[in-house]
């Protein structure tokens, strides 16, 4: 077992300005130079409340990171802020989380 820290990122794919298979592009260049010793991206939808708009289903992508020390943690915070400028988004939800992990 190991005390990694496990980075949960979910971002939404729609962008005032791009795409959302830009924004899925963007994401999927920035995961692999950011994140090259690993992770997983999964496809999600993202509901949230407007007040302008009501009910949103927003195409969105969990970008899961696993590992330990400040390396990672800067590598996500590099991630959230280059995904937030390139596609234009307000806010980019990061959970982090210590389970019990090991590799079998």
């Amino acid at each position: 077992m190991s005390l990694t820290n496990t980075y949960t990122i979910t971002i939404g794919l729609e962008s005032p300005k791009l795409t959302v298979d830009e924004c899925r592009k963007f994401a999927y260049i920035a995961a692999g130079k950011y994140f090259p010793s690993g992770h997983t991206i999964q496809e999600a939808t993202g509901r949230w409340e407007s007040p302008e708009r009501g009910m949103i289903d927003e195409p969105s992508l969990i970008i899961t990171v696993i590992g330990q020390g400040s390396a990672h943690d800067d590598a996500v915070r590099g991630f959230v802020t280059d995904y937030k400028r390139g596609c234009f988004q307000d806010c980019v939800l990061v959970q982090v989380t210590r389970p019990d992990t090991f590799w079998v």
